[in-house]
């Protein structure tokens, strides 16, 4: 639950000056959560794919959505590419598997902390 505003200043802090957009190319304001997709361009063009484990939608939070995204790459019914399936994969196996489904639903519930 990273705010753009919280990346923004962090990398400040190492003289790097950064401008965040969405999964869609729109620039966000400070208060909003950045998610997977979300773009991170430097003062040098460079620019950044966000990948937050669990979070396969793109939006701010992982949420139901999320988990039924994984179980249908798992069952084959979908296909997650690039940063949403790096999203997917929370065991960093290169497969999306029950394991991967199991821990979204577990960090949903509150059951996990995925990011410790």
């Amino acid at each position: 639950k990273t705010t753009a505003e919280a990346i923004i200043s962090s990398l400040s802090a190492y003289g790097i000056n950064v401008t965040i957009t969405d999964k869609d190319g729109n620039a966000m304001s400070n208060n909003a959560v950045v998610g997977t997709g979300c773009k991170v361009t430097d003062q040098n063009g460079n620019t950044y794919t966000v990948i937050v484990k669990g979070n396969i939608d793109g939006t701010d939070i992982v949420n139901s959505t999320d988990y039924i995204q994984i179980k249908k790459m798992f069952l084959g019914t979908i296909g997650l590419e690039n940063e949403y399936f790096a999203a997917a994969d929370t065991d960093n196996t290169g497969k999306i598997n029950s394991t991967d489904y199991l821990q979204v639903k577990k960090y949903f519930l509150g059951q996990i902390d995925l990011y410790v």
